[in-house]
């Protein structure tokens, strides 16, 4: 077996990064039948492009004689950073061997690297999304003190070719108007209060923000920040539910593929059912366009309406933190 050697640079040549591009297994678009696998790799390509050039980063790769076989990058996280009151990064990691037990080797020794650079860089929080696939990684994530946090399933709605169910609406569905401000917040700071997701279940995040965590995110969909459009249901003038959506930005500055998605819906209680109805309209008024949703794996009410509504299964994702404060 090939000595590994780890180096930390700023980014290596792009032909280097051609392995990492054409042999990564867990692509996030492999399973999708809107984006084939040229646009898959493309997409890749451009992420690791922006992620190796982007500012406050530091990079490592993992050298199987000439050849790059794994990279580590850990970057700022500006928004989170301030937003919670603490220094936060990202940690990207790919690896491309595809045995289980080198792949551990491989993401082993990037970590004993950029783990204790990140604490010289005074990050006190780690976070880490990893495809839940990756065995590998994941066992070496483990190794190195991070923590399980949640897990996202996303489904993909393919136009053409997802057969959409004939159902009458149950309520009316509109485009969001400053007059519904309000009740979005509302129903955002509602329908998640005690929603268990990766900043709830970590003990190091304040309690305060990761339980306003989502109404903060329906005020920068309100404002424009994280949604192109918001849909609302409303029953008897009232309005009970809303849909906030985006296509997604990379995607579709490395691809020219847009896809709708990237967004935040929220309900009363027993208005749950209107996440049909605002699906429905979301997809009849982007003609043309497929999409993709996110939930947490043990949301098994909106992974059944996904169902229904002939989305297919594409990924799940592994969110993992790791605390380095003291």
């Amino acid at each position: 077996m090939i000595p590994l050697k780890i180096v930390q640079e700023r980014e290596p040549e792009e032909s280097l990064i051609y392995p990492l591009v054409e042999f990564y297994r867990f692509n996030d678009y492999r399973r999708y039948r809107s984006v084939d696998t040229t646009a898959g790799k493309r997409y890749l390509k451009g992420m690791l492009q922006e992620i190796l050039t982007g500012d406050d980063t530091r990079s490592w790769f993992a050298y199987a004689g000439d050849s790059l076989v794994g990279l580590a990058v850990v970057t700022h996280l500006v928004w989170d950073s301030n937003y919670f009151g603490l220094p936060m990064a990202s940690l990207t990691v790919i690896v491309i061997d595809d045995e289980p037990c080198r792949n551990f080797e491989i993401a082993d020794k990037l970590l004993s690297k950029a783990l204790p650079d990140a604490l010289c860089q005074k990050h006190q929080h780690l976070t880490v999304r990893v495809d839940t696939e990756e065995t590998g990684l994941i066992h070496a994530l483990e190794k190195h003190g991070f923590r399980l946090m949640d897990t996202l399933a996303t489904y993909a709605y393919h136009r053409g070719k997802s057969k959409l169910p004939e159902m009458p609406p149950n309520y009316d569905v509109c485009k969001y108007s400053p007059e519904d401000y309000d009740a979005v917040l509302d129903i955002a700071k509602t329908s998640y209060k005690d929603y268990p997701n990766r900043f709830t279940l970590d003990p190091n995040i304040p309690r305060d923000r990761a339980q306003s965590f989502y109404t903060e995110w329906a005020k920068n969909c309100c404002n424009g920040k994280m949604a192109e459009e918001i849909l609302v249901a409303k029953r008897k003038g009232r309005t009970v539910g809303f849909l906030a959506y985006r296509s997604n930005q990379a995607l579709l500055r490395h691809t020219g593929i847009r896809l709708m998605g990237s967004g935040l819906a929220g309900f009363y209680p027993i208005r749950v059912n209107a996440y049909y109805d605002l699906i429905l309209e979301g997809i009849r008024l982007n003609p043309g366009l497929s999409g993709d949703f996110e939930t947490h794996l043990w949301n098994t009410t909106f992974i059944n309406f996904f169902s229904q509504l002939d989305f297919h299964y594409v990924r799940a994702k592994h969110s993992f933190h790791r605390w380095l404060g003291s």
